[in-house]
């Protein structure tokens, strides 16, 4: 008799565990409101940020980014993307219209008119998460 009421204490055990095991727990569905708007993922091949520390943005360099990209012979297409208070912004480009060696001369130029300056970073490869309705066109 002993055996048998541990024989069912074992089995309904064993039954509730199983029974857990197969639940499918509800899964969160993210759904676009105004905590939560869309967004989309883009990729780029070259990313500026100006970042300020309660005092704007880098002017000096950032013009000087500005005036290097608009007097580039091949043009190379850029957007900016605004995204602080006090003039935050990333310059984003994907090179396209340059060829593989004259992406880095490109990049490596960038990189000098923005050295000395810790309100500019440029980063290569960058993939970047917008909110869809913040995305605007070049400024």
């Amino acid at each position: 008799m002993k055996n048998i009421v541990i024989l069912l204490v074992l089995s309904s055990m064993i039954i509730q565990c199983n029974a857990q095991k197969n639940q499918t727990k509800p899964q969160s569905v993210a759904t676009a409101t105004s905590k939560n708007p869309p967004t989309k993922v883009l990729k780029f091949a070259l990313v500026i940020s100006f970042t300020s520390h309660a005092s704007g943005i880098d002017g000096e360099k950032y013009d000087a980014i500005i005036k290097y990209i608009s007097n580039h012979p091949k043009k190379p297409k850029y957007k900016i993307y605004g995204w602080g208070r006090e003039g935050e912004r990333d310059i984003c480009m994907n090179l396209k219209e340059l060829k593989k060696s004259e992406r880095k001369a490109f990049i490596d130029e960038i990189k000098k008119l923005a050295n000395g300056s810790d309100r500019v970073f440029v980063n290569t490869n960058v993939k970047k998460e917008f909110v869809i309705e913040r995305l605007r066109d070049p400024e």
